[in-house]
Formats: C-alpha cells, sequence, structure tokens
C-alpha cells in the first residue's frame, strides 16, 4: 500500500536537458551528516558544529543530486547503478570539482539511513522531510536524477532524468560530468 502512495516513477524513463534552467536550491536548509567521510565528500569539512548547512556552502562546482523516496521500487532498483556513477566521479579529475548526494524527498533521518544502508549506497543520502528541495526543482516523480551546475548565487540544471537510472544513463552522465570539468580546467 506504501508503494502506492509515493511518487514513484511507473513509465519508462524520460530525459529532458534543461540547459539554463536555473534552480534557486542554494540557501536550502539540509541537515549535515554526522559521518566525516559524508562531509568530505560533500566539501563540508569546514562546517564544525551546524546541524544544517546549505548547498552554496559546499565546496563544488559541479552537483549531482538524485532525488528519491525511500518507499519507491524505482529507486531501489536504480541504486546499483547510481552507485557505479558514484564511483566512475570518485577520483580524478573529478573529485576536485563534483560533489554527489542523495535527497530524500519527503523522509526522514531513519528512512534515509535505512534506504542507504539496506542498498549498500556509497555516497551520502540526506532526509528532506519537508520536502523543500525536492519543490525548488521541482521534483514530481522518484527518481528523479540531476546534474547541476554552479552559477553564481543558483544551480544550473545542465541534464536531469526521470525514472529508472540504466547503465546507459550512467554512461552519459559520466561523459557529461567529464566534459563539464574539463570545461572548468580550462
Amino acid at each position: 500500500m506504501l508503494l502506492l502512495l509515493s511518487a514513484c516513477e511507473t513509465t519508462p524513463t524520460s530525459q529532458s536537458p534543461n540547459s539554463l534552467n536555473s534552480v534557486p536550491i542554494g540557501n536550502i536548509p539540509i541537515p549535515l551528516p554526522d559521518n566525516p567521510t559524508d562531509r568530505r565528500q560533500l566539501g563540508l569539512t569546514h562546517l564544525k558544529e551546524a546541524a544544517h548547512f546549505q548547498v552554496n556552502q559546499m565546496d563544488c562546482r559541479i552537483l549531482v543530486v538524485e532525488v528519491f523516496d525511500f518507499y519507491c521500487h524505482i529507486c531501489q532498483s536504480s541504486a546499483e547503478n547510481l552507485n557505479i556513477l558514484h564511483s566512475n566521479l570518485s577520483g580524478p579529475p573529478f573529485n576536485a570539482w563534483v560533489c554527489m548526494m542523495g535527497i530524500g524527498k519527503e523522509n526522514t533521518a531513519l528512512e534515509t539511513d535505512t534506504f542507504r544502508r539496506n542498498l549498500q549506497v556509497a555516497f551520502p543520502l540526506l532526509p528532506d522531510p519537508s520536502a523543500l528541495f525536492a519543490q525548488a526543482i521541482p521534483v514530481t516523480h522518484t527518481p528523479h536524477v540531476m546534474i547541476l551546475k554552479k552559477d553564481g548565487k543558483d544551480y544550473q540544471i545542465i541534464q536531469q532524468k526521470i525514472g529508472y537510472f540504466s547503465k546507459e544513463d550512467v554512461d552519459l552522465f559520466t561523459g557529461l560530468v567529464l566534459s563539464l570539468t574539463t570545461q572548468q580546467m580550462e
């Protein structure tokens, strides 16, 4: 019954690049992860005592975000491919420019922690119980994976994928992030 109530994408995937579409996510408060490895992955080692952070405080120019729902079976099936994407983006030249995180739309810390543990997700997953982040994009279905590039105070959506995240999507997103990283280094 809970699966029917979630905003899980149930139709075939849709891909829609949205270049030049800025989204106001920079000042949205997100719970700061307790884990020092997660803080390092998100470029937040400079925050010591804060309970929350804002995306603008992250030390990364390119942000890969998965908005997921604990109750979404397609989000669960996409986890393995998103772990592959994270692995692709964890080494040079990406690690100096790119951060990757998951946002649990309307999920509590317990739900995001359980999702991460059960599916062995390698990148930080953070709760968004009020769906503030998801509303700013806006996200209507999960999973919703996107590449965002920092553009002043806001972020520009470079690519987004709604629905199942496949091995082909891993290749596409890795290539796009490589292209963006190369542009940043020039």
